[in-house]
């Protein structure tokens, strides 16, 4: 077994192995003929997208696109309406309802190669580069995962800016979307698929928390009705999300992936190509779950000090604008709130990380407000 892969690094140690890598591999690899027509040029020898795989991409987002249109439809409006959800979730329904369970499933795909085909990646983050090379053949089921995922994120594009709910920041959804998809497309391109597994699984969990959160708020305040149980699961699902947040992407992520491709990838592959442009994109998704995790924090502090939150990211509705009744019986001031805190789907997904944009997403309405407009119900129908 190679030596430093059974040790428990702190933290210190771990950056500190990182930086001293980094800096020597900076004294080693001088451009030849500059930075960017170096770049070009190991990107032109180490590249083995193909068309075809181009191809497989592109009719995996059309299905996904055709997919969720008839799903939306025909399964989850139907469903959102037999619910008694407000319009604006009536809307909002189905694009939570088809992430969910892409999420799911991907995630479920993922735990399967991870810890049942090949648990090695995961336990022993140096064995993610044993048998790397040029060109190196991608076995069947890491392709599947990553040709599904790439599908998932160019229907994403579309999805952002045709079937999604409209948000303040579109086109940062978009942007992320892109970036996302040049992660997972370069990391197929240049057979950096073992670590790229491992950086998927890591960052699909929070999602499923998230979607499922939504979810749950979406139940929560239906037909008139304040629903304890939805509330009570919309918590439980905004706990999940902080703690997976914390635990995959920031204590997690450090430890299984910057670590692996910072430091223990140059013991076995001292001229490895993209050094430094694959790791800059890493450590790039990593500081933006570090400052997108404070935003976490932040909405825990306001939930716990009674404070109400709005997301930030939805513009308003026109049922809200033409009735200022509706906004105020679903953000009473003297409710409690709770909030969601996301790149909204990934960073990561993928790299997502993610899936990642910042939202603050309401999960818990103000019970004191609902109690109102029930007893308000109660009293109307006595009358009638």
């Amino acid at each position: 077994m190679a030596a430093g892969t059974e040790r428990s690094y702190w933290w210190y140690e771990l950056f500190g192995e990182i930086w001293a890598t980094a800096c020597r591999e900076f004294e080693l690899r001088k451009a030849e003929t500059g930075w960017f027509a170096d770049f070009l040029r190991d990107l032109n020898r180490y590249s083995y997208l193909t068309w075809n795989d181009a191809g497989i991409i592109l009719s995996i987002a059309i299905v996904f696109s055709v997919l969720r249109i008839v799903l939306s439809r025909f399964v989850f409006t139907p469903f959102a309406e037999s619910m008694n959800f407000t319009p604006i979730n009536v809307r909002k329904f189905p694009e939570s309802a088809f992430k969910v369970w892409f999420y799911m499933a991907a995630w479920a795909y993922q735990c399967y190669i991870l810890f049942w085909l090949h648990p090695e990646f995961f336990s022993r983050p140096i064995s993610v580069w044993e048998g790397w090379h040029r060109g190196m053949p991608v076995s069947f089921e890491i392709y599947v995962i990553y040709m599904v995922e790439a599908g998932f994120y160019v229907h994403s594009i579309y999805g952002v800016f045709y079937l999604d709910a409209r948000r303040k920041d579109t086109i940062m959804m978009c942007l992320h979307h892109l970036l996302t998809l040049f992660l997972i497309t370069f990391s197929l391109a240049v057979r950096y698929v073992h670590i790229g597994l491992v950086v998927l699984f890591l960052h699909d969990v929070a999602d499923i928390c998230l979607e499922w959160g939504k979810i749950g708020m979406y139940l929560r305040s239906r037909g008139g009705y304040f629903h304890k149980l939805a509330d009570y699961f919309s918590t439980l699902c905004f706990a999940g999300f902080s703690i997976s947040w914390f635990v995959c992407r920031l204590y997690l992520y450090p430890h299984k992936v910057l670590h692996s491709t910072g430091h223990l990838s140059m013991i076995l592959h001292p001229t490895g190509p993209f050094y430094f442009f694959f790791n800059a994109m890493l450590w790039a998704l990593f500081c933006m779950n570090a400052y997108w995790f404070h935003f976490i924090v932040l909405a825990i502090i306001r939930m716990v000090c009674g404070q109400n939150l709005d997301d930030t990211r939805e513009e308003q509705d026109e049922e809200s604008a033409k009735s200022p009744s509706l906004a105020t019986e679903s953000s009473g001031k003297g409710g409690r709130m709770q909030s969601f805190v996301t790149r909204d789907n990934a960073v990561p997904a993928g790299f997502k990380g993610g899936d990642v944009d910042i939202a603050t997403e309401e999960v818990t309405a103000g019970r004191s407000a609902s109690q109102s407009v029930n007893r308000r119900l109660r009293t109307e129908s006595k009358q009638t």
